[in-house]
């Protein structure tokens, strides 16, 4: 992950420019079930609704 983040490339894209990248944790989205995708989706609305204003 530290190489990514550090990385010429990385550096030039478009959201990460302008500090629109979201880091997830691994573990919250590790499973992948019906059940836990539908609590994802959630977290993830939520998580985009803050960001935005």
């Amino acid at each position: 992950m530290k190489a990514v983040l550090e990385s010429p490339i990385w550096k030039t894209l478009p959201a990460v420019k302008n500090n629109k990248v979201h880091m997830l944790d691994y573990k919250t989205y590790l499973h992948y079930d019906p059940i836990s995708i539908l609590g994802q989706a959630d977290l993830i609305a939520d998580m985009l609704v803050k960001n935005a204003k």
